[in-house]
């Protein structure tokens, strides 16, 4: 789902492949930091073009990247076979009698500044038949008088390497899945922008042998299943632990993550599976799914395909026959203990320590949440904090609040206790 193959290349149309080149060449000075950058693609592919249908250009760092070896370098898109005898001709001016060959314009100024010029094609060519073209494309400097003509550098992109190119950028991948007719939910990100939307890189990720017996279990049969469940309370670690899971795995380029909190459509998946389930391959992680809409989804996914999906969600039912993975608050007490150890150890007694793992009751969102707070309002000695004060502390701060009725057991784990809070 998060990459494009050698014939979704080969399927694009020549204002498609400009297109492309665009998002191509925008991202990689994007993400590459390309400074002193213009980068040109017009998308008037019936306009004369002086032998270029693209450009990039830059006076600054890097001296190069993966993709652009040359700080000067020109595109000619082909959405057709250019045949190596057709090389030739390309870079030619239309022949005038008695007069010498000459390089179109663009060419031309390419070749005089040593840059390099690059066929940007949608064929898939092996190495001979790329040498081939190049030969072309040689033989038609040299005949334009240019001494320079055996040590030029031209490049050959064919569907392979452009395949290649576009499957380091997602938003290169969304585009070329847009032109074959394949579009994405909106809410749908991939690995690297679900770290970060889960603000994964704040807090250590700590781990138990119930936690890497999950995380292995999870790896090892989405290869064989299609559809896992993952249960258990809000704030015991569902989400971290299945983004940790597939962290240094290959299936990580594969996975795409959905939230459905707030929302219980899931007509937007439903039709993507059914669409592509067939022609896509990859794992979908749906957070804050609920039975019902597990107990769809599955019917849809599970007997055929190869589109796969782990739902997690509070509930378990005995209704779902998939593969289950129940995260319980009571085996994670002491990973908890470690959690707050970590967050606040150097900076507060032990029983300070003893006393956030206790309110946390096994859950390690509560744990974070609370030692930043206390760090936060430098708070010390908490067991001598009355336990409303100290509850009210954690969820609101020191400044004034307004809650009637709040359940300590849901804010804090504590089971049978009640504090009230009027309005300020």
């Amino acid at each position: 789902m998060n990459e494009v193959n050698i014939e979704h290349i080969k399927r694009l149309s020549d204002i498609e492949l400009s297109k492309l080149l665009h998002t191509l060449l925008r991202t990689e000075a994007s993400q590459k930091s390309i400074e002193g950058c213009s980068i040109t693609v017009p998308l008037k592919i019936t306009v004369a073009d002086g032998g270029e249908d693209g450009r990039i250009q830059w006076t600054g760092t890097p001296a190069k990247t993966n993709w652009l070896n040359n700080k000067l370098t020109v595109f000619q898109n082909k959405a057709t076979n250019l045949i190596p005898s057709k090389c030739y001709e390309e870079i030619l001016e239309t022949e005038v009698a008695s007069q010498p060959r000459k390089l179109k314009a663009q060419v031309e100024e390419v070749v005089l500044n040593n840059g390099c010029y690059t066929l940007f094609t949608t064929r898939d060519l092996n190495t001979q038949q790329k040498s081939e073209r190049i030969a072309g494309f040689r033989r038609a400097i040299q005949e334009a008088g240019h001494l320079n003509y055996a040590t030029f550098e031209i490049q050959i992109y064919d569907a392979i390497k452009i395949k290649d190119w576009v499957n380091e950028y997602i938003g290169a991948v969304t585009v070329v899945q847009g032109f074959n007719g394949i579009q994405r939910p909106q809410g749908f990100v991939e690995w690297n922008k679900w770290e970060i939307l889960a603000r994964a890189t704040e807090n250590k990720f700590q781990v138990d042998s119930t936690i890497v017996d999950n995380m292995i279990l999870l790896e090892k049969s989405i290869l064989s299943e299609r559809v896992i469940r993952v249960t258990g309370h809000s704030g015991l670690g569902k989400t971290r632990l299945v983004l940790e899971a597939f962290r240094g795995s290959d299936l990580k380029k594969s996975i795409v993550y959905c939230n459905l909190e707030g929302s219980e459509n899931i007509s937007e998946i439903k039709n993507y599976i059914l669409s592509y389930q067939d022609s896509q391959d990859g794992i979908i992680v749906i957070d804050n799914c609920d039975v019902k809409s597990h107990l769809i989804l599955s019917g849809i996914a599970k007997p055929t395909g190869n589109l796969k999906i782990i739902t997690l969600g509070l509930d378990d039912s005995t209704s779902i026959q998939d593969l289950k993975i129940k995260i319980d608050r009571d085996n994670q007490r002491a990973l908890v203990k470690e959690i707050v150890q970590s967050k606040i150890g150097t900076t507060h007694q032990p029983s300070d320590i003893e006393y956030i793992t206790t309110i946390s009751e096994g859950y390690p969102w509560m744990a974070i949440r609370f030692c930043d707070v206390v760090l936060k309002e430098g708070m010390s000695e908490l067991n001598k904090i009355p336990l409303d004060e100290f509850i009210r502390k954690l969820i609101f701060g020191l400044s004034p609040c307004a809650l009637v009725g709040v359940n300590v057991g849901w804010c804090a784990g504590f089971t049978n206790e009640e504090v009230q809070y009027e309005s300020c």
